[in-house]
């Protein structure tokens, strides 16, 4: 068996690597009962593992749910036009968070349950305690479940938010993608806290205090304060 060549300047062992190569290509394995080349076997498995090309109109659906969830819904009927079987096949969805646009269209089903539950955050958290202190007649500390099912509620939102917060902030930094993620996660922050100045109250001080501290727009709700 002859001595390899032993190539001693950079352009030789570049030309002799691209010969080696060309020669690769062009030849058939050993193993191959049919006549193929290494390179269109190749080309045949890089066929075979390529991803099947998206579908246009999904395309278009992805890149609306963006834009609203920058922006925002422009109009109700926009809302009104989803299907129950887009809204679970979003929901499926929400949960795969490996790129921006996934992010967004994740923060977009978000942002659409968080505006079906409220607008605004002190008008809502009003009209809860209207509903809990109706129930203060028949009990000392009334139906405290008034405050939590919307706590909870709440709860749920918030923490499919924070992944989506993260992941964004991971991809492209403080940008608007990260802004539009931000300002969802702080409105619920901002209800929750809120409704856990109530019940912490009503738990640990009783509803006397509760009467007090609503007299005298103690609560933050009463004050604004935004988280």
């Amino acid at each position: 068996m002859a001595r390899p060549i032993i190539h001693t300047t950079p352009e030789a062992k570049l030309a002799a690597a691209r010969e080696k190569r060309q020669r690769y290509y062009a030849n058939v394995p050993d193993s191959q009962a049919c006549p193929k080349r290494h390179k269109d076997l190749i080309l045949q498995r890089r066929r075979q593992l390529r991803p099947p090309k998206r579908d246009m109109k999904e395309s278009r659906k992805m890149l609306k749910a963006i834009s609203k969830a920058l922006h925002g819904s422009d109009s109700d009927e926009d809302s009104k036009s989803e299907s129950s079987d887009d809204e679970s096949s979003e929901s499926s969805d929400a949960d795969n968070l490996s790129d921006l646009t996934q992010c967004l269209f994740a923060l977009k089903i978000i942002k659409d349950e968080m505006l079906t539950l409220t607008d605004d955050p002190c008008a809502f958290v009003q009209s809860v305690f209207s509903e809990y202190v109706k129930t203060l007649d028949g009990s000392v500390k009334g139906d405290v479940t008034i405050l939590e099912k919307p706590m909870a509620t709440v709860e749920g939102l918030l923490k499919r938010v924070i992944p989506i917060h993260d992941q964004i902030l991971n991809f492209c930094g403080i940008s608007p993608e990260w802004r539009a993620v931000d300002s969802v996660s702080r409105f619920l922050r901002t209800i929750l806290a809120y409704l856990e100045d109530i019940l912490g109250l009503v738990t640990f001080d009783g509803a006397g205090e509760l009467a007090v501290a609503h007299s005298m727009g103690e609560f933050m709700y009463q004050k604004g304060i935004r988280l």
